[in-house]
């Protein structure tokens, strides 16, 4: 069965940054998932890609089974807060390459193009996917 975990995450430091992820395992039940989470974190943290920061604490806030994949999508997360956006980071995929996964973003001409490396200052410009009115 594949899980999808949705957490959030705060670094006690003086700035306090707080913020959202997910992760996706393949396990045979919901607690071989959490493990398979746990370490997946831990992982992360002992390669000093993520959650840098002593003490971070992490909160699963919830975890999707999913028994398939719906062909017309499903939204799994959805946040929203008030007020100007606020200064941030934000990776896809931030861990080392996995053979059979690549990530794509949305570009002006509405194709998918490849990511192949991030931009030398590491920031993407923001383009819209959907605009509703």
């Amino acid at each position: 069965m594949v899980y999808l975990g949705h957490f959030t995450f705060l670094e006690n430091d003086e700035e306090r940054r707080f913020g959202h992820f997910s992760c996706v395992a393949e396990a045979k039940s919901p607690f071989a998932a959490e493990r398979a989470f746990k370490k997946l974190i831990r992982d992360i943290r002992k390669s000093k890609t993520l959650f840098c920061i002593t003490p971070t604490e992490v909160y699963l806030e919830a975890m999707i089974e999913l028994g398939n994949l719906p062909q017309d999508g499903l939204v799994t997360w959805y946040s929203s807060y008030a007020g100007e956006p606020k200064e941030g980071i934000s990776m896809v995929m931030p861990q080392d390459a996995i053979d059979g996964y690549m990530s794509r973003r949305f570009s002006k001409s509405d194709q998918l193009k490849y990511v192949a490396e991030p931009c030398s200052n590491g920031a993407l410009p923001a383009t819209p996917f959907v605009v509703l009115k």
